[in-house]
């Protein structure tokens, strides 16, 4: 069994290190949390991947121990062909993500940025396109930006609207992706599912 101590990290650390113990071979997991988000979060993981979840409280904190369910039956009939990989692609438009609280955005944002790079080749998104005021997570010596430019270094496309840079003044600041044109930006789009932030 591996115990994961996820005690004091924010979302979705919890859930990103039991992904790897999983990934690493495990298949009995002990995660302690410190709050019940994270216990649920780190249970319905755990539930997708098919294995078995009990939360027990345990003082201020929470144990989700997780167990691998027995495999599928073996089926005698004809082997399914695999499924076409889907190409995603995200296109975000604002530098926070929510409503009045511009700290918790930005926070939220880096997050969700950061989780993003954080996924397995065939299940990372192949394009982040960033417009309007979506292009300040790409200007140089942000910590968005080195998330953008870790996404890119593993495969990934970042394009950036070099309109939206000119209309900021920040065409000199750019610190990760490249910058395309129009069409470029809306045929990766049109290509992909994509989600929208």
């Amino acid at each position: 069994m591996v115990e994961i101590d996820a005690r004091g990290l924010a979302c979705p650390q919890p859930v990103l290190m039991t992904k790897k113990a999983i990934e690493d071979g495990a298949d009995a997991v002990k995660v302690t949390v410190d709050n019940e988000p994270a216990s649920g979060n780190v249970s319905r993981f755990l539930a997708s991947k098919g294995f078995s979840a009990a939360v027990t409280p345990d003082g201020a904190n929470f144990i989700v121990s997780g167990a691998k369910s027995g495999a599928a039956a073996p089926c005698a009939c004809e082997p399914a062909a695999p499924a076409a990989a889907v190409k995603k692609a995200v296109f975000i438009s604002h530098a926070t993500i929510g409503g009045n609280d511009a700290e918790l955005g930005e926070v939220l944002m880096k997050a969700f940025l950061g989780t993003l790079t954080q996924y397995d080749d065939s299940e990372r998104p192949e394009v982040i396109a960033l417009m309007n005021e979506g292009v300040k997570l790409a200007v140089k010596g942000t910590s968005s930006a080195e998330t953008l430019a870790d996404f890119a270094a593993k495969g990934g496309k970042v394009l950036v609207c070099g309109t939206c840079l000119k209309h900021f003044g920040l065409m000199d600041s750019l610190g990760a992706g490249v910058v395309p044109n129009m069409f470029e930006i809306a045929s990766a789009l049109l290509a992909h599912q994509t989600l929208t932030l």
